[in-house]
């Protein structure tokens, strides 16, 4: 017995910590990917832009989330999941506790972005919002293949949102930091540039997270919403799934 528990001990102080950060890049995923995925695109009358972006993290990944939470229980010497393994731990899961907002906040104010504002926000007992807000700082000096806008020969005014392999490295995924280890951990073409086909990239998703997640994260479609400056709302919507194999520049174009 002597002998199990100082293995136990060792074994915890090895893996606990890694197992945990692995919690925390799995869940933080949901930035890329989700069911459903909102991205507001707001033209303030400063001229300015504002992005509002909301995606809801549902039962099956919480519960994908809460059984990995519980394995470094399994080492601890006193762990309460060994000496009463039918108790129910659900109630104690909270995945805003697990996710550091405050850390991916600094991350996203480092280049391009300032006045971020990240938070998780729980819906029901397994279900969660994961909600950020923030301001480009420089709309003349952001990567114009990501955002522009052009005055149109008619007097209208034309804003292009594009996304791809190149700009998610040249904006969010530049600098080594955790968004960029949490976004490769989807190994989604639109993150990697690897060209892969719709049934090849669910075939990896599935090997490594299973059928529920993976339908959870292909499930559902991004949607952009484009607020003009007189509050008019211009939207455009891409399916997940397409929008994850995408190796190519994906466009969403508005013009008012």
């Amino acid at each position: 017995m002597k002998y199990r528990n100082c293995f136990s001990r060792k074994f915890y102080r090895k893996f606990a910590m890694p197992i945990f950060y692995f919690i925390a890049i799995f869940s933080i995923s949901l930035i890329f990917c989700g069911c459903p995925a909102d991205l507001k695109i707001i033209a303030n009358p400063d001229k300015s832009f504002s992005l509002e972006f909301n995606s809801n993290i549902g039962e099956n990944f919480v519960s994908a989330l809460e059984y990995l939470s519980q394995i470094p229980e399994q080492f601890a010497e006193d762990s309460q999941n060994i000496a009463n393994p039918g108790q129910n731990q659900s109630q104690n899961f909270d995945l805003s506790q697990i996710i550091d907002t405050k850390e991916i906040e600094s991350e996203m104010n480092l280049r391009y972005f300032s006045q971020s504002q990240v938070k998780i926000q729980k819906k029901s007992a397994k279900s969660y919002n994961f909600i950020a807000n923030t301001k480009i700082k420089n709309i003349a000096k952001f990567p114009k293949d990501c955002l522009s806008q052009e005055n149109l020969p008619n007097g209208k005014t034309r804003v292009t949102f594009s996304l791809s392999p190149e700009i998610l490295q040249t904006t969010l995924l530049r600098d080594e930091t955790t968004i960029k280890g949490f976004a490769e951990i989807l190994m989604a073409p639109l993150v990697t540039g690897e060209k892969m086909s719709a049934e090849e990239y669910r075939d990896l998703l599935v090997a490594v997270f299973g059928e529920a997640v993976t339908d959870d994260l292909l499930s559902g479609e991004f949607k952009v919403d484009f607020i003009c400056p007189d509050k008019k709302i211009l939207s455009q919507k891409i399916s997940m799934a397409d929008l994850l194999i995408a190796s190519e520049n994906v466009n969403f174009v508005f013009e008012y």
